[in-house]
């Protein structure tokens, strides 16, 4: 049954009429219309796809036949074409159907009033339509040889069969279109969209809304071209479409979409990505994206937008043009942009960004809250996240200058920066921003969390690192070096010199660690560094510096003072040298150096090993050493040497100069000071002090709570003790004291020449040409003359009892506690004028011995060895002569007197003072004679015959019996002679010269005259 349109076209005419009315007025408006957020596919309705009819077949048997190709029945219009190729055309106007075949060689006139609907049938052959339409219809349709326009929703015409179909339509309808079976082409520009497969070709123009839905088999693409006005591409994995405020061009389904900007105008284009993996690539002119069901491309845009918001892995590809361009990135955005050209790429998981193609290039990285890190050298550089859900990667190369700036953004960021082999590269960090560049390339980075420069070991590279202006850390080692702070670090890696700056503010520390090779460190107030046979690392301006050497090698650390007071402190095991705003050290190292030549008041402590070590110091340098390890100190005022940690066989040596020097010593502490230097050991089983080569120098020796030995030579001293030692050589005075302890014993020695030892029990004191040796408070003085010279010794009593032994080749005087000891003396002097009641033995030696003997002192001579001695005010002297010595009594002490003579002794006595002779047997008294004083003489004949002469002016007497026995008295001073004879049997005479006598004589006992 035919299709009644009549009830539809009843109000198509009233329809047509108004639409003539506001058709100028919706072409005005169209330009604002809003573009759909969807994709804008309708769908056939299953029925017009499959069957090609429009509610039912077409009525194709005319009731009213008006030429061989239509008919119009029941006011529908009805075309056939024939088997043959044939060519419509037809043109609704507002009330006119026009419609003719072949090509125009029939045309008839229809009034729409007539009508309510048309179908045509091509019926065979290779037909073609063209279609143009004035009227408003709600959309066309076009299939693969049919075309369907819609009017108030309902069907107005419909066509099947035709090869060829071209809709000229008006520029506020909407098409929509419809692939084939088979592989299809469209191609779409404003006003001019062309749908062709095989067997058909729909081409649609002045139409501004024109969809191509493609969702039948085979492979279909789809190219849009641009006006010269401004437009808009969008391209996603299902559909894509080309538009501008007057038109839109939409394909949907299309495994292939190319969208071309070639016209003019700023066009922009949008892609987006599908749920699976994709990539895209992306030139200065060319953008293609492609997927598992799709391949979009924009060629010649000045602006795309790419976006991987979808699962999947993404990855994209941006080529630089030959211009100068410059890249914009994060971890999420990418933008590459030049003249011409603006690409943006959001979201993707991987993209790879090439400059390969000419100009001065530039790369932007930019952070977000995710942790992030950047890669950036010479050949390449990348921005990687491993945060985020997945990977994150922008990966770069050939850009000339490489930005990343982190600032404000989020995350733990970090950044490499690498070397380019060949070329001399420079780096520099701070703790905002750090960059590299080589003469060509230049990579800055800012605000990262930590940025690590590495190299490939070229020889000239060069690094530079600044500190902050709060507290910052140094580390340097064989691997590399690191600075940190607040909110930073920095790593230098395999660098052959690194430089590093602290003078922003804060208290900053710097360590160094050596290498496997012989290393070189040296430290100055501001400045520090340590360098080997490969590398040099320096340090400027930080407040504490440390230097390690634990990894091997022979390694040697040096230190400098500033213009002020610093204090160098060093062991073996490590060294220090501070100051004010600085303090430097070392630990492990094989040898530590100091110097002081900057100016103010520096001190150099230094310290031994555990083993036997040696310090030596001079006015100008200091140096402990073992075989292990060696310390030295330069120009220092004060330095002193420690021997605290083990060891027994510690020595010191403290050298003076040609001034002054003074040298103290005890057994915990020896000090050599002079002119601008003071020099002391402290703890050394033994030290040697040495005397310069000018100068009037002193020594002071202090004893050691044990027993000591002290040495007092000429050209040196020494204190031997049981646990220190310690030796002072050619000082010009040496002061030795035992005031702590043990039975000390001083030993004097002489020289070659004249010396004079002078002593007391308190001290002794020996000098000579060149030296000046004293003792204090030693428990025995040793005196020794034995190389040569007149020496004398003039020696004191202490203030007790004293007991003096005299001989010719020793004297030894003991009292208090103390005794004293002269050896091989010439010439003796011993005075007892300190109080006690002293006693001194007089031991004679041969014949040769002279005694002149008094109360108040006695002298002892041998003409054989020209020994000559004298003894005073002793309480008592014993005088012990050998053979025919001569004895002379003397009166020596203008008191009375008291001389007695015996057999076996003979003595004067006054005041409390007794001197013995004894064994004597030639007494002279010659010389015995006084202006004042009652001297008595008593002769006692000890059981033995006696003959005495008196004369007015002197005294004689014998002893028969003892041979050669003979006394002589001057009696000018005598007032009382009294002669006693013990034995009666014995036969005591006497024989008076001078009568009468100046003295009076007194007979005790039987005196025969004769």
């Amino acid at each position: 049954m035919p299709l009644r349109l009549t009830k539809l076209f009843r109000p198509i005419r009233t329809f047509y009429r108004d639409q003539l009315k506001v058709l100028s007025r919706r072409s005005r408006t169209a330009q604002h219309r809003p573009l759909p957020s969807i994709a804008l596919i309708e769908t056939c309705e299953p029925r017009l796809l499959l069957s090609g009819t429009v509610s039912g077949s077409l009525d194709t048997s005319p009731t009213t036949q008006t030429d061989s190709f239509h008919s119009v029945s029941d006011r529908h219009l009805q075309l056939s074409g024939t088997s043959a190729d044939d060519q419509f055309q037809i043109t609704i106007d507002g009330t006119t159907v026009t419609i003719s075949d072949d090509g125009g060689s029939t045309t008839t006139p229809i009034s729409l009033s007539e009508i309510d609907s048309i179908s045509l049938s091509g019926n065979g052959g290779t037909d073609s339509l063209s279609y143009t339409s004035e009227i408003s219809v709600d959309s066309f349709k076009l299939w693969a040889g049919r075309l369907q326009a819609t009017v108030n929703d309902q069907v107005f015409f419909d066509c099947d069969s035709l090869a060829t179909i071209i809709l000229n339509g008006d520029t506020n309808d909407e098409a929509r279109l419809y692939d084939s079976v088979g592989d299809d082409t469209a191609t779409l520009v404003k006003g001019e969209v062309v749908l062709s497969g095989t067997g058909y070709s729909n081409t649609v123009n002045n139409v501004n809304y024109v969809t191509i839905a493609s969702s039948n088999s085979g492979t279909d693409s789809a190219t849009f071209t641009d006006t010269s006005a401004d437009e808009t591409f969008l391209a996603r994995p299902t559909y894509s479409r080309m538009n501008d405020a007057t038109y839109r061009n939409t394909v949907s389904g299309f495994d292939e979409v190319v969208a071309n900007s070639t016209a003019g105008g700023s066009d922009r284009a949008w892609f987006y990505d599908s749920a699976g993996d994709d990539t895209l690539t992306m030139t200065d002119s060319t953008t293609q994206m492609t997927g598992t069901t799709f391949d979009n491309t924009a060629n010649s845009f000045d602006r795309v937008d790419v976006y991987g918001s979808n699962s999947g892995s993404d990855t994209a590809t941006l080529d630089d043009s030959a211009g100068n361009d410059r890249l914009y990135a994060n971890i999420n955005q990418v933008i590459l942009t030049g003249t011409g050209f603006y690409n943006l790429v959001d979201g993707f998981d991987t993209v790879n960004v090439s400059t390969g193609n000419g100009g001065i290039d530039r790369a932007d990285f930019s952070g977000t809250d995710a942790d992030e890190n950047v890669n950036t050298g010479r050949t390449e550089a990348s921005l990687s996240s491993t945060s985020l859900p997945t990977t994150r990667l922008v990966d770069t190369d050939g850009f000339e200058m490489v930005v990343a700036d982190m600032r404000g953004s989020g995350g733990t960021d970090q950044a490499w920066l690498h070397d380019s082999q060949g070329r001399i590269d420079y780096i520099r960090f701070s703790p905002e921003s750090s960059y590299l560049h080589d003469g060509s390339h230049q990579s800055y980075v800012y605000g990262f969390d930590q940025v690590t420069a590495e190299t490939l070991l070229e020889e000239n590279d060069r690094v530079w690192m600044v500190d902050s202006n709060g507290d910052d850390s140094l580390t340097i080692d064989s691997d590399g070096v690191t600075m940190t702070g607040t909110g930073y670090k920095n790593i230098a890696s395999g660098f052959k010199r690194v430089d590093a700056y602290a003078n922003l503010g804060g208290t900053d520390d710097a360590t160094f660690t050596d290498s496997a090779l012989n290393d070189e460190a040296r430290a100055y107030s501001n400045l520090a560094f340590i360098r080997n046979s490969e590398s040099t690392n320096v340090v400027r301006d930080f407040e504490r510096v440390d230097f390690i050497s634990e990894n091997g090698g022979t390694d040697t650390a040096y230190f400098y003072d500033s213009s002020g007071d610093e204090t160098y402190t060093a062991s073996p095991e490590e060294a220090s040298m501070i100051g004010t705003g600085f303090a430097n050290y070392a630990e492990g190292f094989t040898n530590y150096n100091a110097w002081a030549s900057g100016g103010g008041t520096d001190q150099a402590n230094l310290y031994d090993s555990e083993d036997d070590d040696t310090f030596t110091a001079y006015s100008n340098k200091a140096i402990m050493r073992n075989s292990n390890y060696s310390i030295y100190a330069f120009g220092f005022n004060d330095v002193d040497g420690f021997a605290t940690n083990g060891g027994t066989g510690d020595r010191a040596y403290l050298n003076g100069t040609s001034g002054d020097d003074v040298y103290n010593s005890t057994s915990s502490t020896s000090r050599l000071t002079g002119a601008g230097f003071d020099t002391a050991a402290h703890g050394f089983d033994r030290v040697d002090a040495l005397s310069g080569s000018g100068g009037n120098d002193v020594a002071t020796i202090y004893d050691t709570p044990g027993n000591d030995n002290m040495y007092l030579r000429p050209d040196y001293a020494a204190l031997l003790g049981p646990t220190f030692d310690t030796y002072a050589y050619g000082f010009d005075r040496v002061n030795a004291h035992s005031n702590n302890g043990g039975i000390d014993r001083a030993r004097f020695y002489d020289s070659s020449g004249d010396d004079t030892y002078e002593g007391d029990q308190s001290q002794g004191n020996f000098s000579g040409t060149g030296f000046n040796n004293y003792a204090y408070s030693f428990d025995i003085y040793i005196v020794n003359s034995a190389a040569g010279g007149e020496d004398d010794a003039d020696l004191d009593d202490s203030s007790a009892d004293d007991v003096l032994e005299l001989r010719q080749t020793t004297t030894t005087m003991t009292g208090n506690g103390v005794t004293t000891v002269l050896n091989n003396f010439k010439d003796v002097y011993v005075n007892s004028i300190n109080g006690g009641y002293d006693r001194a033995y007089l031991y004679g030696l041969n014949s040769e011995d002279d005694f002149s003997m008094g109360d108040f002192s006695t002298t002892y001579r041998n003409l054989d060895n020209d020994f000559w001695s004298r003894v005073r005010r002793f309480e008592r002297v014993d005088a012990y002569v050998v053979g025919d010595a001569s004895v002379y009594l003397s009166q020596d002490d203008f008191s009375d007197e008291t001389i007695n003579i015996t057999p076996t002794y003979a003595s004067i006595s006054a005041g409390g003072r007794t001197a013995y002779a004894w064994n004597t047997k030639n007494i002279d008294l010659t010389n015995f004679s006084s202006d004042t004083g009652d001297d008595v003489l008593n002769i006692y004949d000890g059981g033995l015959s006696c003959i005495v002469e008196l004369r007015d002016d002197r005294v004689e007497f014998y002893y028969n019996s003892i041979a050669g026995y003979r006394a002589y008295l001057d009696a000018s001073s005598t007032t009382t002679v009294n002669l006693y004879s013990e034995e009666s049997e014995n036969d005591d005479i006497y024989s008076q010269f001078d009568d009468p006598l100046d003295y009076t004589v007194n007979f005790i006992g039987t005196w025969i005259d004769f």
